[in-house]
């Protein structure tokens, strides 16, 4: 171990501590826990005169087949993590290349091990963290909180628990993969913010509110009740029978009305940001077809457990095909509101940035839904930032955002809410 740091064999506590940065009760305190779960050994070692003993560290056969194992495990942000654990220069602010203690470092550390390639965490509840980091449950939302106050996490998504949809599923993030203390090892894109109107803002912003919406005033098979509906799926340009989508419309019905419209809007959302990332230019001119198996792939398990759906197959395909065909519209609506993509990027991601209580649904939002390209640190490329008004759009705003945190950048640049 020593040999790895470039120390001695023989050595105190205080010659790891300040070769990593760390204090040395911090330090001592770590060494007994990994010597006491065994994977590390420690010797003492005999040494003239008076003073403390010291003490030779090593790695222990239990460490080595963990690390081997992990080794196998993809990590396609595995630079950033690197950013995050490797001993600082020294510890001053202009040395520390991430301004956060330990915990929060290994709590972002697991986080991104736990995303995929666009930086998003699925299904990740405060139990699975504590798991993962072996921090109490208090601690690991205190941490969160510090992660977001400076922009490492864009957005947490709560997770929910329902027996009508998604089953119980845990939180989700959207990290900032390209935050600057990150560095050379930052991703770079793209981050185009396109304005809402006043009237979708004020009423039901988002999609997910739409379906939720007409869900809750659909039902029967009047000729007056599927005219409704017909007409509400049109809005949401999905081309669907209305008596089908009464097969499985009560499924989004709860008595608050909103609580599972934003893990519904996250879902689509991703689901969108996918296709975007697979069809590109494209979509524009791409036809839609039906495909179970993909619907399958991309909602079944997610949003419909079977489990759920037990007896009831044929409401379960009528709410995917729906599901996937309002995702393909968000996709190619988004698609259509940009001008031209970046070229570099090949991974694009939808996602809503914070904001404060929206009056109608008293949910945090703001007036702007965002796409983002993600370019790979060793695709750097120039980021060009443009804020787009689909009711003018000559008056496309380039600017430079700070990645440090979007959610400050906008309210300061637009004074969004």
């Amino acid at each position: 171990m020593t040999d790895a740091l470039g120390l001695p064999g023989v050595l105190r506590v205080e010659d790891v501590a300040k070769k990593l940065v760390m204090g040395r009760s911090q330090t001592g305190k770590a060494l007994k826990e990994l010597t006491e779960a065994r994977y590390l050994s420690v010797t003492p070692v005999a040494q003239p005169g008076k003073g403390r003993p010291k003490s030779r560290y090593d790695v222990t056969t239990k460490l080595k087949a963990a690390l081997d194992a992990s080794s196998t495990i993809p990590l396609p942000h595995h630079r950033l993590i690197e950013s995050l654990i490797a001993p600082d220069k020294g510890s001053s602010a202009t040395d520390r290349r991430h301004q956060l203690k330990i915990p929060s470092r290994l709590l972002l550390a697991t986080l991104l091990a736990l995303s995929d390639e666009k930086g998003v965490v699925r299904d990740a509840g405060i139990s699975t963290l504590v798991v993962h980091t072996g921090m109490g449950p208090d601690r690991i939302r205190n941490h969160i909180s510090k992660l977001r106050e400076l922009g490492y996490i864009r957005r947490v998504v709560p997770g929910v628990s329902s027996s009508r949809l998604f089953g119980t599923v845990g939180s989700a993030y959207i990290l900032n993969l390209k935050h600057d203390s990150y560095r050379e090892s930052a991703y770079s894109g793209t981050l185009w913010l396109i304005t809402l109107s006043a009237e979708d803002y004020r009423q039901l912003p988002f999609e997910a509110h739409r379906l939720v919406k007409l869900a809750r005033t659909s039902g029967g098979n009047s000729l007056q009740s599927l005219c409704q509906t017909q007409r509400g799926l049109e809005d949401l340009r999905i081309d669907y029978d209305p008596k089908k989508f009464h097969s499985f419309a009560s499924r989004l019905i709860e008595a608050d009305p909103y609580r599972l419209a934003p893990r519904l809007q996250f879902e689509l959302e991703m689901t969108a940001s996918k296709i975007l990332s697979e069809l590109g230019e494209t979509l524009s001119s791409a036809t839609l077809t039906v495909d179970e198996q993909i619907q399958e792939q991309y909602f079944g398990a997610s949003v419909a457990p079977k489990k759920l759906f037990e007896g009831e197959d044929e409401a379960r395909t009528s709410l995917l095909n729906v599901l996937y065909q309002l995702a393909w519209q968000m996709a190619k609506e988004r698609r259509d509101l940009i001008a031209s993509l970046n070229s570099r990027g090949t991974s694009y991601l939808l996602h809503h940035p914070p904001g404060k209580l929206n009056p109608m649904t008293q949910l945090p939002g703001s007036k702007y839904f965002a796409v983002e390209s993600i370019c790979d640190a060793t695709e750097k490329s120039s980021i060009v930032d443009i804020a787009i008004n689909p009711d003018q759009p000559h008056l496309s705003t380039r600017t430079e955002f700070s990645h440090h945190s979007l959610e400050s950048a906008i309210l300061r640049r637009f004074g969004l809410g």
